[in-house]
């Protein structure tokens, strides 16, 4: 994520914490062995993840008057 958003080694921390979360709350490799996400086996609920935006992704600042 940080060499493909072409960030400073600034940001690793933030960069970890970000796919950790991702990680809990997306299929991928551990499907193989759960038919549940890592945060629905811990809370026994499917997570939320219409919050999710592409990393480094652009943003605008709204000024209301």
């Amino acid at each position: 994520m940080l060499l493909t958003a072409n960030l400073s080694e600034a940001y690793w921390e933030e960069a970890r914490s970000t796919d950790c979360y991702l990680y809990n709350r997306s299929p991928g490799e551990h499907t193989d062995t759960h038919s549940t996400f890592p945060y629905e086996q811990y809370y026994g609920v499917q997570p939320h993840v219409l919050h999710f935006k592409i990393f480094s992704s652009r943003c605008y600042p709204t000024v209301l008057n």
